[in-house]
């Protein structure tokens, strides 16, 4: 399984599995979220006054702002993701290995929903909508085509074959990124 992104267990996958953690950092709170509605009050001569809904967009995150949340983001999807290699690591019951898979993609959701919620610097903004619309609804799928697999080795059968594991192998926009926050590679 990859950190921020799809269980893929094949070795070589293995290897990369945490390549998205977040280095040791701490978590931090919850993400930047777009504006909400305010409203301002304004007053007139004659005695009434109005109330005037306005929505202005968040501002973007600086990049180190965004590197802080983006870790932040990204790391329970990568301690699931450590969990479901360990599971495999361990040859611990399948049974376990499918929830652990289940709980790594509740958490690749939940992070899903966070990264679009936060507004990314305008360089890094379309690495991450590409991420969202690509990378990880196929490692989603693919982790849920191997929890359904019913054995490591037809979970091993299925991440060398299935089109959404093999898609998810490449960690391009997750890499970009990185890069493009200033944080470390990812390894593997």
């Amino acid at each position: 399984m990859k950190g921020y992104g799809a269980p893929v267990i094949a070795a070589a996958a293995l290897a990369a599995g945490l390549a998205l953690a977040a280095c040791g950092s701490p978590p931090r709170p919850g993400p930047v979220a777009a504006a909400s509605p305010s409203a301002s009050v304004t007053a007139s001569p004659a005695v009434s006054t109005a109330v005037t809904p306005s929505t202005s967009p968040a501002a973007r995150l600086t990049t180190q702002q965004a590197a802080r949340a983006y870790l932040r983001i990204v790391d329970p999807v990568n301690r699931a993701t450590g969990t479901v290699n360990t599971d495999r690591a361990d040859d611990v019951l399948f049974s376990q290995f499918r929830a652990d898979t289940r709980t790594y993609v509740a958490a690749l959701r939940k992070g899903d929903a966070q990264l679009r919620a936060t507004r990314w610097p305008a360089r890094v903004q379309p690495y991450v909508t590409a991420m969202l619309l690509t990378y990880d609804p196929a490692s989603i799928r693919c982790a849920q085509a191997e929890a359904a697999a019913g054995s490591y080795a037809a979970a091993t059968s299925v991440s060398s074959t299935n089109q959404d594991c093999i898609a998810a192998q490449d960690i391009g926009d997750p890499q970009q990124i990185r890069a493009l926050l200033h944080l470390p590679p990812m390894q593997g």
